[in-house]
């Protein structure tokens, strides 16, 4: 499938949804500044970009799901714990401002909160499991593309010293690796679950050993 850059996909996504081009096109660049504040390195466009490219492989690329793409990281503070839910803040009041339905944007906000800890509520809506697969899929990546991401998130928490970033991380990981759906669609299991878990563990080990 064709790749779309950020501002492309976010470009086609609005001008589909009837929005006005001039405002849609400032809140894209904004968002895009976003992205590419200081203390990123993983949770940048690219990501966003990955995010959406896995959508598609997983056929749920949808307005709810898109929207939730490109502002689901759109407020990443490392030192924060209120992020996911600081998105969907600035998610709603943005795609409001754009003339966009209310129902719509409340799908979209509410698959945003869901990354929060990444677990589906008992009644998921509709790509709220592939949205989440999405999102995750790095950790089912080759091993040279998973040691970039591990070495991204370090740099992003830069402020944390090696061992308060090896106990968080590690706990992180253990969460992860000891679910027993880490994947929530059947394509994103038979696609990034195996691979996962060996590169879970790979780097477990390696922040045990340090």
């Amino acid at each position: 499938m064709p790749t779309r850059s950020f501002l492309e996909a976010w470009t086609q996504l609005t001008t589909d949804l009837g929005c006005d081009r001039a405002a849609a096109a400032t809140l894209g660049n904004e968002l895009v500044g976003r992205h590419r504040e200081p203390q990123r390195h993983y949770h940048t466009v690219e990501h966003i970009e990955a995010v959406l490219r896995h959508l598609q492989t997983l056929e749920a690329a949808t307005p709810a799901t898109e929207l939730a793409a490109f502002f689901h990281d759109a407020i990443y503070d490392p030192t924060a714990t209120d992020n996911e839910a600081q998105s969907a803040v600035l998610a709603t009041a943005s795609l409001d401002a754009l003339g966009i339905e209310s129902a719509l944007i409340e799908h979209s906000a509410a698959i945003i909160r869901a990354t929060a800890g990444h677990v589906l509520p008992e009644t998921p809506l509709p790509g709220m499991a592939a949205f989440l697969d999405a999102d995750l899929a790095i950790l089912g990546a080759s091993i040279d593309a998973y040691q970039s991401y591990a070495i991204a998130i370090r740099r992003e928490y830069g402020h944390m010293s090696d061992e308060e970033f090896r106990t968080g991380r590690a706990r992180v990981l253990e969460h992860f690796a000891e679910r027993d759906e880490l994947y929530f669609t059947t394509a994103g299991r038979l696609r990034w679950d195996a691979p996962a878990r060996e590169n879970l563990s790979r780097e477990l080990m390696q922040l045990r050993n340090a």
